[in-house]
């Protein structure tokens, strides 16, 4: 091999690998802005809502605690990841109130009575379960970049990851025990990679062996409808989007179908 092709090639893997570490740092720059402003002062403030799902993650967890499963449906939204957040919280501050006996209460009011009478801060059960609230925003922001990854420059994801982590309403949502601001970064998150899959680059590629976007999608869709009901609307957002690939590349064969709708469609 000649010495200079040699040199070209070893060039090329160091800046290879300094735009990986680079890439990685930006990255943890982005996690550190997203986490930042929605983790400081936990415990000073409090909204009407989050009194009504701190009741409801009690009262999860203590049906929970009891075995008594069909105890656990709380509310029809359904609120399912909001009330482990909860929950999370109250293993993390006050784990006993699953086994202590108390029953279960007839409402919030009552929760926080009960809690001061046990000498427990009501507020700091509530800062825990937030804290788990940023916690998933923060994972679920991570993969809605490297999804976006898949579609679009590193300048540009990383500008407009940055922009979007310090957006003062999303700020707000994704920082207190409330459904909205969660089932948002989940919505975003299957959307981006349901795109990652359709239009990542990897098109010409079996389902099954291009499909971890598909998965990842799917998964975060399902999170997204355990969060709150209306993300539904991702179930013919997807049947739209698959429809919509399959007319840009106009072949309109059975096998197509099955293949380009059918299939990933079972899958999502």
């Amino acid at each position: 091999m000649p010495p200079a092709f040699s040199y070209n090639i070893a060039v090329k893997n160091t800046n290879q690998r300094n735009r990986i570490w680079l890439e990685i740092l930006v990255v943890l720059l982005l996690l550190a802005v997203f986490i930042a402003p929605r983790a400081s002062d936990l415990d000073r403030f409090l909204t009407i809502d989050e009194g009504l799902w701190m009741y409801h993650s009690s009262q999860f967890y203590y049906a929970i605690g009891q075995r008594e499963f069909e105890n656990t449906f709380q509310r029809f939204h359904p609120g399912v990841t909001m009330m482990w957040s909860g929950m999370l919280g109250f293993i993390a501050e006050y784990p006993e109130f699953r086994g202590i006996g108390q029953g279960y209460l007839d409402s919030g009011i009552k929760l926080g009575e009960f809690l001061l009478e046990q000498g427990e801060s009501p507020l700091d059960i509530l800062a825990a379960g937030r804290a788990f609230v940023v916690a998933q925003n923060a994972l679920v922001f991570l993969i809605a970049y490297w999804a976006a990854r898949k579609l679009l420059p590193f300048s540009i994801t990383a500008a407009a990851f940055a922009i979007l982590s310090l957006e003062p309403f999303f700020v707000s949502l994704t920082q207190i025990l409330q459904m909205d601001g969660l089932m948002a970064s989940y919505m975003f998150a299957s959307i981006l990679a349901l795109l990652a899959f359709l239009y990542g680059g990897d098109e010409g590629r079996p389902v099954w062996r291009r499909g971890a976007w598909l998965w990842v999608s799917g998964a975060l869709a399902g999170a997204a409808v355990l969060t709150k009901a209306p993300a539904v609307f991702l179930l013919p957002y997807t049947g739209l989007m698959l429809t919509i690939r399959l007319i840009e590349q106009r072949d309109f064969s059975f096998r197509a179908i099955l293949r380009q709708i059918v299939a990933p469609g079972l899958v999502w």
